[in-house]
């Protein structure tokens, strides 16, 4: 016997579908799936009775900024640091900060984002720069 896809749907084990702990009852995947679409549907219809919806906000996040040669040596400036722990802070080579104050190259992707966390929080290298440990003298 070959079944059809609304009969193999139906053949299907059947799923618990709990509606508070003793008021159980029992389903088949094409019951729950076709429940499902039901209540979009009246979802797009206005009916939000059956269903439950969630509001969430997402927030606004800034655009990448565009930096050129100048603004990233101004900004390692401020954050008084040489071209090496820069280069550390942000996760990229010496070679790439060099770059990119000579205007050969540009930061992109995550390196742009940290970069544009640093311009606008420069206090906040000090979570990732460890305590110097005391030198002891004999």
């Amino acid at each position: 016997m070959v079944l059809g896809g609304e009969e193999m749907i139906r053949a299907f084990a059947y799923l618990k579908i709990s509606k508070g702990v003793e008021n159980m009852k029992k389903q088949t995947y094409y019951e729950s799936i076709m429940e499902g679409l039901q209540q979009a549907v009246d979802f797009k219809n206005g009916d939000t009775s059956k269903c439950r919806v969630r509001t969430v906000t997402i927030p606004a996040i800034e655009p990448l900024s565009e930096y050129p040669k100048e603004k990233i040596r101004e900004i390692r400036h401020k954050t008084n640091l040489s071209q090496k722990y820069f280069a550390e802070l942000v996760g990229v080579s010496v070679r790439a900060v060099e770059a990119w104050e000579t205007g050969t190259r540009k930061p992109t992707g995550s390196a742009k984002r940290l970069i544009q966390i640093i311009e606008k929080e420069p206090n906040i290298i000090n979570a990732m720069v460890k305590p110097e440990k005391p030198q002891i003298s004999i």
